[in-house]
């Protein structure tokens, strides 16, 4: 199943894993709860759950897994030609 399958894919999960492992850490670490600082009335983790996790994130992931084999498979089409 993983057989044929780019480095940059488990790269890729590691980017993501790491950073919801590494947040999830901090949020218990932490003495108060972070979800008792706001801005603008909204908790914290919100935000940056938002923009991290759900926008920055998956993309800069989706543009890794799209570009980098895609890369790859030009080299190797150019390394055939010359």
């Amino acid at each position: 199943m993983f057989r044929g399958m780019y480095p940059i894919f488990w790269i890729g999960l590691l980017i993501m894993y790491s950073f919801a492992i590494l947040s999830m850490l901090v949020e218990m670490i932490t003495n108060t709860g972070t979800v008792e600082y706001s801005l603008a009335g909204i908790p914290v983790p919100f935000i940056y759950v938002m923009f991290f996790f759900i926008w920055i994130i998956p993309m800069a992931v989706a543009l890794l897994w799209y570009w980098v084999p895609k890369r790859s498979k030009a080299r190797r089409d150019q390394g055939r030609e010359g």
